[in-house]
């Protein structure tokens, strides 16, 4: 058994060996009545008892400074936590920043450039509107829309001249059929968007009004003339096969004036007297678009920012939770270690004391008569108990 548990669990010390050493010395004329010191046996004693306490002391230091390392490591653990807690939100403001940083020190992010855009926007539009006299943009349809009316328009040419052509065009001629059924159609939408912007803006290309209506012109004529030249083909070729049919041609033809009334119908729509102000109405429509766009995607950021945020400070709450119980069981742990080790002090003060009062009963056992030295008196045996407790006791842990 190692020598502190045993002192810890020593319930009475056998002192016989130092009574007889005490009457063996008192025979042989020591210690005298006027020794100023203890020598022989009884400094023997105090330095056994002294080696015994520093080598106990030695060890138990060892156990006592991991301890105290581990109570200093996890105290300072649990004092970050306002610190950590705090560098979290510092983290989370400056993430949110950085997702909507309009220009300042944390610089422009993709949110304040679609934020700018539009702001840039709506002031040139808010001029337009102003130079238009306070009137509402007239254009009802955003371009990709028009494009796509348009686009749906052309293609519903393509079958109905196709059918008008198919008889003009055979054997390995026949994909030229479909060649001229295509141009007409994009012709005659081509012409329907032409005469629409003609209406509303009194340009095409934003070039003046005379060479617009010079082109314009032109674009009606070559439609005109792509239409009066299938319907005539197909007319003749019918003609030759002695099956003419006026109520076929004409009803291909009003299918084709109808789209075309359909088409400027919709270009009308589409097209603002004022192409400024157009052009502002679709950089606003656009830059808005963007912005949306941005700021849904900005919103799910946030929101996936926040959630991080609320994670991470419940794994900070769950981690300070479990230091500080941690720090709880390393101070009563310490605490029970520095107990212990008064307890052995005293225990092991107390042997000095049993150990050199025997030795002084072992001195007077025959001869009772004679004077002991003074050191071996209980006072100064009880002087020399404290004087080793002083020397090995250590201060008790600042635990609470």
């Amino acid at each position: 058994m190692d020598p502190f548990d045993r002192i810890l669990t020593l319930t009475r010390l056998d002192t016989s060996p130092d009574s007889t050493r005490g009457r063996k010395d008192r025979q042989s004329g020591v210690p005298r009545s006027n020794d100023p010191e203890p020598i022989g046996y009884a400094l023997t004693i105090i330095a056994e008892s002294r080696h015994l306490l520093k080598s106990a002391h030695d060890r138990w230091m060892v156990r006592y400074r991991q301890l105290t390392g581990e109570v200093k490591a996890l105290e300072k653990d649990v004092q970050s936590y306002d610190r950590q807690q705090r560098l979290l939100a510092e983290h989370r403001e400056l993430d949110m920043k950085l997702l909507r940083g309009e220009g300042d020190e944390f610089g422009l992010s993709e949110w304040g450039q679609a934020k700018q855009n539009l702001e840039q926007a709506e002031q040139a539009l808010s001029q337009s509107r102003d130079a238009a006299h306070g009137r509402r943009l007239q254009s009802h349809l955003p371009p990709m829309l028009y494009f796509l009316i348009m686009a749906a328009l052309s293609a519903a040419e393509f079958p109905i001249n196709l059918q008008a052509t198919r008889a003009v065009f055979t054997g390995e001629m026949a994909i030229l059929t479909w060649v001229l059924a295509a141009i007409v159609g994009v012709l005659l939408i081509q012409f329907a968007h032409m005469s629409g912007r003609m209406l509303k803006q009194r340009q095409l290309l934003s070039l003046p009004f005379l060479p617009s209506l010079l082109i314009w012109g032109l674009a009606g004529l070559l439609s005109v003339v792509a239409l009066g030249v299938v319907y005539y083909l197909r007319w003749k070729l019918l003609e030759e096969r002695g099956d003419p049919n006026l109520g076929e041609l004409l009803f291909f033809l009003f299918l084709n004036v109808s789209i075309y009334f359909i088409g400027l119908f919709t270009a009308i729509l589409h097209y603002d007297p004022s192409p400024e102000y157009q052009t502002a109405g679709n950089a606003f429509r656009k830059a808005h678009a963007r912005f949306v766009r941005i700021e849904g995607r900005t919103r799910r950021r946030e929101q996936q920012i926040q959630a991080r945020f609320v994670s991470d400070r419940k794994t900070l709450v769950h981690r300070h939770d479990r230091l500080t119980g941690e720090l709880e069981r390393a101070k009563i742990r310490l605490r029970q270690a520095w107990e212990e080790w008064s307890v052995y002090v005293g225990r092991a003060t107390q042997m000095v004391c049993q150990r050199l009062s025997a030795y002084a009963e072992g001195c007077t056992d025959e001869r009772p008569e004679l004077a002991l030295p003074g050191w071996l008196k209980n006072d100064a045996i009880a002087d020399v108990a404290k004087a080793l407790e002083k020397e090995f006791a250590e201060e008790k842990p600042q635990c609470d």
